[in-house]
C-alpha cells in the first residue's frame, strides 16, 4: 500500500508560511489559514479548488489585517462558512475568533470575537459541535490553565459561553480537541505537573456550559509532544505524538469513551527511527486513517502513512513522502473523501513557502502484483481516480486513466449511469439480501465525483427501514434549489393488493423522519407520485398506468420539472411511456435541509413486505427521459441482468489494443471487442456477445460464448429469432450437424416440415413428419412409425405402444401402466391408483402389479347371547366421543414434508444437489453468471409447506403411555392425541406437530412420533391414539 502524490501548488510563494491549517469545505475545494511572514505575519486565508490531481489557489483574504497571528486553527461549519481562531499580537495576545463566509472562491469575513480577553491565549485548537456550535481550546496566560469554551454562531458573530478548565493546576503544553458529538468532546494536553505526559479528559457539553471529568487518562508513558487528535465515531478517538522516552518515536492510541472514561489501546508506531515533528492525523474512512510527519530521521522529510483501524489496534502501510528533500515543517491535513486528502505545509528547502499536495491512497508495486485473482505482471487497481503508469492499467470503476497498453474496465462508477453529472445518489442491487422493510441493510457509503452510491441502510423503527445520510457541511449534492428531480427504483410486492407502500426521496430537517421534505413520494397501493416542497405535499390527479397488483418485480420511473411556471410529473411502469401525471400547482424550486433521507414504510407490516433492490436519484435534469432511454434502463436488469449504473459502458481510449468491456453496450475499437470476458481471437473482426440481435459483420458471431466455427457464415442463437444464414443454425448448444438442413428445437411449437430429414424437438406433441420422431433424445429406430416415450431402448414392431419403461411384450394389443410385469392375454387392464376402473371379461383385475388375494371370512356377532349390544347403543357411544374430539378437542398442526419444485430461476445441478448459478431465460428475476440465485438463494429448488389442521384430545405424560412401553420419566415431555382414525395416515406422515396450534403465537409446542397411530374404539376401530416427545 502506499500513497501517490499530485503536483505542487503554492499558497505563499514569497516569503514564508507558518502556523499552516486547513479543513474541508466539499469534495473539490477546501480552506487554508496561515501566518504570512512576507505580510507582517498577517493571518490569511486561501480557497483551495482540486481538479485531477492539481490545486489552483484563489484570492488572499486576511482575517488579522492589522497585526500578527500564531496558533492558527480553522474548522469548516457548512459548505459556505468556517471559523478561525488564533492569538491577536496587536490586542495583547488575545484569544480571537472570526467567521469566514466562501462565496465561489472568495473569503470575506465578520466581526472578530474574543474568547479571552485579559491576557494571552496560546496553544489554540478548535473543533466543530455542529453547524452552528463550536469548542475551542487555549492556555490561559493569566495563570496557563488548560481552558476550554463553546461558542455559538449567529450569521457572522460569535458569542461564547462560560470557560471551564479542563488542567486547573500547573501549564497545558499542546492542547489539542476533538468533537465526539453535540454533548461531548475529548481533550488531551501534556501536562507539566505530570512530567509533561500526553494526557486526555472528557468534556460534556449542556447548552454553552462544559463540565469535565475530575480524574484524567495518560497515554504515554512519559513525556510527550506534538500532539493531534481525530474522531473515529461518537465513541471513539485516535491521538499520535511524539514518544520522548522511546527516542521521539512517532507513536499512535485508539481510545474509546464510555460516559466520561477513556480506555486506550495499544500503542501502534508509524515513525521507528529519529523523532515525529509537526504530527497530524484525520480521518479518512471508519477504518482508514491518514498521519502526516516531518521526519527527522531522515533529513526533515515530510511524510504520510495510511493506517488501517481494527477495532483499537492500527496497522500501518509504508512511508510515502510529499517533499523528499528539505525540511517539512507545520503539518496540516484535510480529508477529501475515502481516498483523498490534502496535505499543506511550510517547504523549507524552497525558503518557507507554503505548499499544498493532492495526497491519492493508491496500490502501489515494484513487480508483479497480484490483486483480485489476476497473475501476469499488470498493474491492477481497485478504488482510485487517476494513476500513472507505463504498463497495462487494470481498473474496476474509473474514469479517467493514463495508458499505453490495454485499458481493461468493469464498470462500477457513475461515469456509467445515464446522466451521471446529475446523479444524487445511487443504491446498488444486492444479490445476497434483499433490502426489505423486514431485514437491515448494512451501511455503507462510497463516494464519487458527482454523487453517492449507497450499499445498504439502517432500520430505524418497525414497518419502517430508511437510509439517512447527514449534509450539514454540504460535501455531498443535494435536492436544494433543484428545478427537477427523478427516481427510478426496481420494487417487488410494492404495488400489490395489501401492503400500505410507501417511497419516498428527500430532504428533512430531523434524520429520524421526513420533516419539511423536499422530493418526490409515492403510494403504491393508488400509483400517484406526489411532490414535496418545504413540507407541502402535491400529489398528482393520474397514476403509474397500467398499475400492477402482483408480487412481482417492476420498474418505475418518476420525473418532475418546473414548467411553464409550476411543477409538472410524470410517470413511467415497466419500460412504458413516460406520461403526464398530473400539473401541479407548486412552482418553487425545492428547498434546502439538512439530512437526506432514502425510507420505505408500510403500516401494516405485510408478509411478504415490500422490496426495493435499486434506486437511483436525479436532479436538475434539463429534459424527460426519452422512450429510449428509458426502455434501456428497464431492460439492462431484465434482458442482460446487469445494474443501472452499467447504462453505458462505451469508453474511449488512446491505445490501438484490446478493449475489454462488461457490459450491453457495443464499442467502437480497431482492435477486438470482448464483451463478459470471452476467449481472444485471432480475427479483427469477430464481435462477441452477450444475448444482442443480429448484427452485420463478415466474421463469426458469437453468442454467448460457442465456440468458434470453420465458417464465416455461422450463427449462434439463445432465443433469437430465425436468421436467414447460409450456415447451419444452433439453438440451445445442441451437437453439430453435417447437413445444413437440420433443425434442433427446444421448447418449440409443432413443426411441419418440407422434407425427411430428422426433425429432434424436446416435450411437444406428435408432428406431422415422414421422418423419425423422438421425444426427450431417443436412438434411431429401424421403423418410421413406432412412438417411444419418456426414455426408452430401440424396438422393431410396428404397433406398440410403451409408456414409462416396460419391457418387450409379444403382442401389439395389450395397454401397460406404471411397471407392470410382462403378461400374455390382450385384454388385461392395469391401473396404478385409487379407483377401479370396468374392463370387459372374466380375467383378473390386477392393482399395484399384485394378484387378488382370496375373501376373509370374520366370526359374526352371536344372536343368541343374553346380553345384546346393539348397534344403536354403539352409535350412541360414537356420537359422544365424536363430540368430545369436535367441540372439545383443540386444532393441531401438521407439518409435513414441503413440496419442492424446481427454480423456475436457474439451472439445478444434479451431482452437486444445488443451483448451477445459471439464469434460465424469461425466469422472474434475472441475474449475473456465477452469481447466487436470487429467487432460490442458490439452492436450487423452491419449497412449499404442506400443512394440515385436525380437531385432537390432548393428554400431557398420560397414565396409559407405560402400557405402550414408553416412559414417561425418560423422555422430555409426553402428549397423546386421540382423533379419528381417519387422521392415521396424515398423523403417520407428519414430521412435527404443533400441539398448540391457537396460542401458537404465544408460544409454540412442537413434538415428534414416537409411537402410534394405534387404532381404538367399540365394535369398530373408529378412533386412534398417538404418543409425541416434545422437541
Amino acid at each position: 500500500m502506499g500513497i501517490y502524490f499530485g503536483n505542487e501548488s503554492e499558497f505563499v510563494s514569497s516569503g514564508i508560511a507558518s502556523h499552516i491549517s486547513s479543513d474541508t469545505i466539499d469534495l473539490t475545494k477546501f480552506v487554508v489559514t496561515y501566518q504570512d511572514k512576507a505580510d507582517s505575519d498577517h493571518g490569511t486565508a486561501r480557497i483551495g479548488t482540486i481538479s485531477g490531481t492539481n490545486i489552483a489557489f484563489h484570492t488572499e483574504s486576511e482575517f488579522a489585517s492589522d497585526n500578527a497571528t500564531q496558533y492558527n486553527c480553522v474548522n469548516v461549519l457548512s459548505g459556505s462558512k468556517f471559523v478561525v481562531s488564533y492569538w491577536d499580537s496587536n490586542d495583547s495576545g488575545h484569544g480571537t475568533s472570526r467567521i469566514g463566509t466562501v462565496s465561489g472562491t472568495d473569503i470575506t469575513f465578520g466581526v472578530e470575537s474574543e474568547f479571552l480577553n485579559s491576557g494571552a491565549a496560546t496553544e489554540i485548537c478548535s473543533d466543530v459541535i455542529s453547524e452552528n456550535k463550536f469548542v475551542v481550546v487555549y492556555r490561559d496566560g493569566q495563570a496557563d490553565r488548560g481552558t476550554a469554551k463553546i461558542g455559538t454562531v449567529s450569521g457572522t458573530t460569535i458569542a461564547f459561553g462560560t470557560k471551564s478548565e479542563f488542567l486547573s493546576s500547573g501549564i497545558a503544553y499542546n492542547n489539542q480537541v476533538a468533537s465526539l458529538s453535540e454533548s461531548k468532546f475529548v481533550v488531551v494536553y501534556l501536562d507539566n505537573t505530570a512530567s509533561l505526559r500526553g494526557t486526555a479528559k472528557v468534556g460534556t457539553v449542556s447548552g454553552t456550559d462544559i463540565t469535565f471529568v475530575t480524574e484524567p487518562e495518560f497515554f504515554s508513558i512519559g513525556a510527550a509532544g506534538f500532539l493531534s487528535i481525530a474522531t473515529i465515531d461518537a465513541t471513539k478517538f485516535v491521538v499520535i505524538y511524539r514518544d520522548d522516552s522511546d527516542s521521539g518515536h512517532g507513536k499512535a492510541r485508539i481510545g474509546t469513551v464510555s460516559g466520561t472514561t477513556i480506555t486506550f489501546g495499544a500503542e501502534s508506531v508509524f515513525l521507528d527511527s529519529g523523532t515525529a515533528w509537526y504530527n497530524d492525523v484525520k480521518i479518512l474512512s471508519e477504518s482508514r486513517l491518514v498521519v502526516g510527519y516531518r521526519d527527522n530521521g531522515d533529513s526533515g522529510h515530510g511524510t504520510t502513512r495510511i493506517g488501517t483501524i481494527n477495532g483499537t489496534d492500527i496497522v500501518f502501510d509504508i512511508e510515502s513522502e510529499f517533499l523528499s528533500s528539505g525540511t517539512a515543517n507545520y503539518i496540516s491535513i484535510a480529508p477529501i473523501n475515502v481516498s483523498n486528502f490534502i496535505v499543506a505545509y511550510q517547504d523549507d528547502a524552497d525558503s518557507g513557502h507554503g505548499t499544498a499536495r493532492l495526497g491519492i491512497d493508491i496500490i502501489v508495486a515494484s513487480q508483479n502484483l497480484f490483486i483480485y485473482g489476476h497473475d501476469t505482471p499488470d498493474l491492477f487497481v481497485g478504488g482510485f481516480d487517476f494513476i500513472p503508469i507505463s504498463g497495462d492499467l487494470f481498473v474496476d470503476g474509473h474514469i479517467n486513466v493514463e495508458s499505453s497498453g490495454d485499458l481493461f474496465v468493469r464498470g462500477k462508477d457513475n461515469l456509467f449511469c445515464l446522466y451521471p453529472d446529475n446523479v444524487l445518489f445511487y443504491h446498488p442491487t444486492n444479490d445476497y439480501t434483499e433490502d426489505t422493510q423486514q431485514l437491515p441493510w448494512d451501511r455503507n457509503i462510497v463516494t464519487f465525483d458527482d454523487g453517492i452510491v449507497i450499499s445498504g441502510a439502517t432500520i430505524t423503527a418497525s414497518g419502517h427501514t430508511a437510509f439517512v445520510y447527514d449534509n450539514q457541511t454540504n460535501i455531498y449534492p443535494s435536492v436544494s434549489g433543484a428545478t427537477s428531480i427523478a427516481i427510478a427504483y426496481w420494487g417487488k410486492n410494492f404495488y400489490r393488493t395489501g401492503p400500505d407502500a410507501e417511497l419516498c426521496v428527500a430532504n428533512s430537517s430531523d434524520a429520524d423522519s421526513t420533516v419539511d421534505k423536499n422530493g418526490l413520494h409515492i403510494h403504491g397501493n393508488t400509483g400517484k407520485p406526489a411532490l414535496h416542497i418545504n413540507g407541502s405535499e402535491d400529489v398528482a390527479t393520474g397514476a403509474l398506468s397500467p398499475l400492477p397488483n402482483d408480487t412481482e418485480w417492476h420498474f418505475t420511473v418518476i420525473y418532475a420539472e418546473i414548467s411553464g411556471g409550476n411543477w409538472r410529473i410524470y410517470g413511467s411502469i415497466d419500460g412504458g411511456s413516460l406520461d403526464l401525471l398530473g400539473n401541479l400547482s407548486a412552482d418553487q424550486p425545492l428547498g434546502n435541509q439538512r439530512y437526506l433521507i432514502i425510507e420505505i414504510d408500510d403500516t401494516t407490516e405485510s408478509t411478504p413486505a415490500p422490496i426495493v433492490d435499486e434506486i437511483i436519484c436525479w436532479v436538475n435534469l434539463s429534459a424527460p427521459f426519452t422512450s429510449h432511454e428509458i426502455n434501456n434502463l428497464y431492460a439492462l436488469a431484465r434482458i442482460f441482468s446487469a445494474p443501472m449504473d452499467e447504462y453505458s459502458l462505451h469508453q474511449t481510449h488512446q491505445s490501438s489494443a484490446t478493449l475489454f468491456i462488461s457490459g450491453p453496450e457495443q464499442n467502437t475499437a480497431s482492435g477486438d471487442l470482448f464483451i463478459n470476458g470471452h476467449a481472444v481471437k485471432i480475427a479483427s473482426a469477430e464481435l462477441f456477445i452477450s444475448g444482442f440481435n443480429n448484427s452485420s459483420i463478415s466474421g463469426d458471431m458469437f453468442v454467448n460464448g460457442h465456440i468458434s466455427t470453420i465458417t464465416s457464415g455461422d450463427f449462434f442463437i439463445t432465443g433469437l429469432d430465425s436468421n436467414f444464414v447460409s450456415g447451419d443454425l444452433y439453438i440451445c448448444s445442441h451437437v453439430n450437424v453435417i447437413t445444413s438442413g437440420d433443425l434442433f428445437i427446444e421448447g418449440t411449437s409443432t413443426q411441419q416440415l418440407s422434407n425427411n430429414i430428422d426433425l429432434f424437438i424436446h416435450g411437444l406433441d406428435t408432428l406431422t413428419t415422414s421422418g423419425d420422431f423422438w421425444v426427450n433424445g431417443h436412438e434411431n429406430i429401424l421403423s418410421s412409425v413406432d412412438t417411444f416415450v419418456h426414455g426408452y431402448d430401440d424396438y422393431v414392431a410396428s404397433g406398440d405402444l410403451y409408456l414409462n419403461g416396460h419391457v418387450v411384450v409379444e403382442t401389439s394389443g395389450n395397454l401397460f401402466t406404471n411397471g407392470l410385469i410382462l403378461i400374455n392375454n390382450s385384454v388385461d387392464l392395469f391401473v396404478k391408483g385409487s379407483g377401479i376402473f370396468p374392463y370387459s371379461g372374466n380375467i383378473d383385475l390386477i392393482i399395484n402389479g399384485y394378484k387378488p388375494k382370496p375373501a376373509l371370512v370374520c366370526p359374526i356377532l352371536d344372536p343368541t347371547a343374553s346380553i345384546q349390544i346393539k348397534d344403536s347403543l354403539i352409535r350412541i357411544y360414537q356420537s359422544r366421543i365424536d363430540a368430545l374430539i369436535n367441540q372439545l378437542g383443540k386444532n393441531v398442526y401438521l407439518e409435513f414434508d414441503p413440496i419442492r419444485d424446481p427454480c423456475p430461476n436457474c439451472t439445478y445441478d444434479t451431482m452437486r444437489k444445488r443451483s448451477t448459478g445459471i439464469y434460465i431465460p424469461g425466469g422472474p428475476r434475472p441475474f449475473k453468471r456465477g452469481r447466487r440465485c436470487p429467487w432460490c438463494k442458490g439452492r436450487g429448488f423452491t419449497e412449499t409447506a404442506v400443512n394440515k389442521c385436525i380437531k385432537c384430545l390432548i393428554k400431557w405424560n398420560p397414565e396409559d403411555a407405560k402400557n405402550f412401553g414408553i416412559s414417561v420419566s425418560k423422555n422430555s415431555g409426553i402428549v397423546r392425541l386421540k382423533t379419528f382414525l381417519t387422521e392415521a395416515d396424515d398423523l403417520m406422515r407428519a414430521q412435527t406437530v404443533i400441539v398448540n396450534h391457537d396460542i401458537v403465537g404465544q408460544m409454540k409446542l412442537r413434538v415428534k412420533l414416537i409411537q402410534g397411530p394405534i387404532p381404538v374404539g367399540l365394535r369398530e376401530d373408529r378412533y386412534c391414539i398417538s404418543f409425541w416427545e416434545l422437541i
